[in-house]
């Protein structure tokens, strides 16, 4: 099974990576989706590895380090070499909504850079997949989200691991269940509060895109902040102080399932340096479409917190230039010129 990184290939960075992968086989008989039930054999790893494909000389059985004081697993890399994991396969049903989530814990050695977490599905012969950020170390356990729509696809595995990182990660309650019509309503954006993360280090599931893409301007300080917020406890502060006029960073989240041909708003709280310019995308390219699709607004920050809104339509299959079959996008949240932009409470429904 082949793994597409197609963000990475000017970008020398060290990361910790996690695969989500869905497999084809078109023959099997098409199961009867119960929802709310994990597909996933075995997902927190009680007694032992049974129901996942491993080299257990790669990895490490832990029986007491779970999340609630069970087992799970763990792997420690001493140098930045893949190292995955992968449940048995199951069957799934075609042309449905699925939620991955996968919870970590990490203790990297390298925690001075953005560490990258990649998921991975394959839809067809459409590659779906999406990245998302972890901090060099996060004792705290967190989940890592990720949705995908099957297509044709009928049978589906997860595949999980680190790659490009050095240090220790566990790994715990593994979870593929259907994701209901209604649920696909809800604000679906991982880390929508930016309350999962370290104060003062990277927010949990959202990316540095100019770094993810090796852009050599100087780079925006992403951080979570614990003054100023609207929801819970923590803020996300992008810090441009040292950005030229024109300069320009931020972050962008990991997919966000929609259902196509139908309205969404965003919205976003935000204050800053008075007169930044604040831009929010809702961004729906991914590889192999035709075209790539977004939607955009760029408004102005105040010393004060205030909403702001973009209102996008989905494309749908008449559209044969935007369509996408994958069927979800990303947030992209950044600042544009010198000084600092706090943001929180982002949502992204259906109108």
């Amino acid at each position: 099974m082949k793994y597409r990184n197609e963000h990475r290939k000017n970008c020398m960075v060290r990361d910790l990576r996690i695969f989500f992968v869905a497999g084809l086989t078109l023959a099997m008989l098409l199961p009867m989706t119960v929802m709310g039930q994990n597909f996933i054999p075995n997902p927190g790893f009680t007694g032992d590895t049974k129901g996942w494909q491993l080299n257990p000389a790669q990895w490490i059985f832990d029986e007491t380090g779970g999340r609630n004081g069970g087992a799970c697993v763990a792997v420690q890399n001493t140098k930045p070499d893949g190292v995955r994991m992968q449940s048995d396969p199951v069957q799934i049903a075609a042309n449905t909504y699925y939620r991955m989530t996968l919870w970590c814990r990490s203790e990297a050695v390298d925690t001075t850079y953005v560490s990258g977490i990649l998921f991975y599905a394959v839809n067809g012969t459409i590659p779906i997949f999406g990245n998302t950020a972890l901090t060099g170390e996060s004792t705290q356990w967190f989940p890592i989200t990720h949705y995908f729509f099957s297509g044709d696809t009928k049978e589906a595995a997860m595949s999980f691991g680190s790659r490009f990182m050095e240090g220790k990660v566990w790994f715990d309650d593994a979870e593929m269940v259907p994701v209901t019509s209604a649920q696909l309503r809800e604000n679906l954006v991982p880390n929508a509060d930016f309350e999962y993360g370290e104060i003062g280090k990277f927010p949990i599931s959202w990316t540095d895109l100019l770094r993810w893409l090796g852009d050599k301007r100087p780079p925006v300080k992403i951080s979570l902040a614990a003054a100023g917020f609207i929801k819970g406890e923590k803020s996300l502060m992008l810090d441009g102080s040292t950005v030229a006029a024109d300069g320009e960073g931020g972050v962008q989240s990991t997919y966000v399932p929609v259902m196509t041909g139908s309205n969404y708003v965003l919205s976003v709280w935000i204050k800053g340096t008075a007169g930044i310019s604040a831009r929010l995308m809702v961004d729906g390219f991914v590889g192999g479409q035709k075209a790539h699709w977004y939607q955009q607004k760029y408004v102005s920050a105040s010393d004060t917190w205030h909403k702001e809104t973009l209102e996008v339509k989905i494309p749908d299959e008449s559209d044969a230039k935007y369509f996408m079959p994958n069927r979800f996008v990303r947030i992209d949240l950044n600042l544009k010129g010198t000084g600092i932009v706090w943001a929180d409470d982002v949502t992204f429904k259906m109108k």
